[in-house]
């Protein structure tokens, strides 16, 4: 039961990452703020490839990476001309301080690896 409520959720976010990708490119903007898609593309990382989950969301939160990395490919290419109040200079700096300090708060945050590493393994006790 609770493995087919992981599918289900992780086919809906892949859904609405494909939606997102593609108005992306129709409109030549990026879908997702910066924060969110640093913290996004750093957990999916981390979870799935420095410390997996168990399958099947480890395969899911694999899509959801490559996915993402789209995503951050539509940021780079649209995201200067969208943050047109922010020097040219400094988008990309601006960017990589955004994506570190995200990988490494989720790195280095125990209650991150709590929940990522264990949280199927306890809930699936819960219930």
């Amino acid at each position: 039961m609770l493995t087919n409520l992981f599918l289900a959720s992780g086919v809906f976010w892949i859904l609405t990452y494909i939606l997102l990708i593609k108005r992306g490119f129709e409109d030549q903007t990026y879908g997702m703020p910066l924060v969110a898609l640093c913290a996004n593309i750093s957990w999916e990382f981390i979870f799935s490839f420095l410390h997996p989950h168990q399958p099947p969301q480890l395969q899911v939160n694999i899509v959801w990476f490559f996915l993402d990395v789209i995503i951050l490919f539509e940021f780079l290419k649209f995201g200067q001309s969208e943050l047109r109040y922010l020097p040219k200079k400094l988008f990309f700096p601006i960017f990589l301080l955004t994506l570190v300090v995200s990988f490494f708060l989720y790195f280095l945050s125990p209650m991150s690896f709590m929940i990522g590493v264990v949280h199927i393994q306890l809930l699936d006790k819960i219930l």
